[in-house]
């Protein structure tokens, strides 16, 4: 089952943060290519960068809102930072 935990501090640190869990895949099940977060920010903001567990995280599309994860057979436990800056 997929956790998944949101907290916006977009008016203070200009921040949405992503608390994501990803669960082990069985092994008869087919691997799904990786989970997709989408992250719908008032207009006024863009995607300027992320990190996953405090390190820089290169798999995201600000023009999409998109960030995306690889799902390990072994699961993934994840924490997103997703910074943003006024259009």
């Amino acid at each position: 089952r997929v956790s998944l935990t949101l907290s916006s501090q977009l008016a203070t640190s200009r921040t949405i943060t992503a608390n994501v869990t990803l669960p082990a895949l069985a092994a008869s099940s087919a691997a799904p290519e990786g989970a997709s977060l989408f992250l719908r920010a008032p207009k006024a903001w863009e995607m300027s960068s992320v990190t996953a567990n405090s390190k820089p995280f290169t798999n995201w599309n600000s023009a999409q809102e998109v960030v995306t994860l690889s799902w390990p057979d072994e699961g993934l436990s994840v924490l997103l930072e997703v910074h943003y800056r006024k259009k």
